[in-house]
């Protein structure tokens, strides 16, 4: 699923993964199953997301008036106004292209599985746009993590996580493109088909939802992220004479000795997968 053979560590991209939530009666989120073929995560179910394209910045006639400092809801002060507006601009755009729902409001006439073979076609997202009059909503994403990918893996990213809720009703459907399947999940459902091999997470996906199961609902949840700073994440990778694990903040092993997130602070890999 990863490779941690890199000789030499590569910059990470900047990245956004969106949690999207419902109440069905119960605490449910929505997850999609990544291609066989992806060089990334093959197989795995995660949640929508992806890599900060060029362009996400540049989408100022869809730049609403934000009511908030992006950099300062991530708590990034390192970060550009322009490199934050960027990371939840990608939030809402793979949000988008790989489930179909949009983080806004558009025309009532509008096509949004046209809309998203337009994007995957390769159409910018201000095109796009101004053809469906999409008009993103980016105070409906609430920072919950930040994750790194640690420095053995070739293909490293800083993936900002974002909590969101919908209404039931809204319709999901994974892009039949770089995702195969996709299902509406309770947390401790999705990591029940994990503990039976059913399905692969990876650590970001499989800690997430250890989290998640604590809520009964989307407002609880969201109403947790907003009341914390996001916490970084940034596992280390140890070989360990074939028996590999990743070291979490506040694990013995790391250079960070604060724990970033509740529970356990090791993934070692079993059977072909961390846990």
């Amino acid at each position: 699923m990863l490779k941690f053979d890199a000789t030499e560590a590569s910059p990470p991209r900047d990245a956004a993964t969106v949690v999207i939530l419902r109440d069905a009666g119960h605490l449910e989120v929505f997850m999609v199953k990544r291609h066989p073929k992806s060089r990334f995560m093959p197989n795995a179910y995660v949640f929508p997301g992806g890599k900060v394209d060029l362009d996400d910045a540049e989408h100022v006639a869809l730049r609403e008036e934000l009511d908030f400092d992006p950099v300062e809801r991530l708590a990034e002060p390192a970060l550009s106004t322009d490199a934050a507006v960027a990371i939840y601009f990608a939030a809402a755009r793979e949000t988008l292209e790989e489930s179909g729902v949009v983080l806004g409001a558009v025309r009532d006439d509008a096509d949004l599985d046209a809309a998203r073979r337009s994007l995957e076609g390769g159409a910018s997202l201000p095109t796009v746009g101004a053809t469906i009059g999409l008009r993103f909503n980016l105070s409906a994403l609430t920072p919950l993590a930040r994750w790194v990918t640690p420095a053995a893996e070739p293909r490293r990213y800083d993936a900002r996580f974002f909590i969101t809720r919908v209404p039931v009703g809204t319709i999901a459907k994974h892009d039949e493109r770089e995702t195969t399947a996709d299902a509406w999940l309770r947390p401790v459902e999705a990591l029940e088909l994990f503990a039976r091999k059913e399905i692969m997470l990876a650590p970001p996906t499989l800690r997430t939802l250890e989290l998640l199961q604590a809520f009964t609902t989307a407002d609880e949840a969201i109403r947790d992220a907003r009341s914390r700073r996001p916490p970084l994440v940034d596992p280390v990778f140890f070989p360990n004479e074939g028996a590999p694990y990743l070291a979490l903040p506040g694990d013995p092993d790391h250079p960070r000795s604060e724990r970033a997130l509740a529970g356990t602070t090791r993934f070692c890999w079993r059977d072909d997968r961390f846990v």
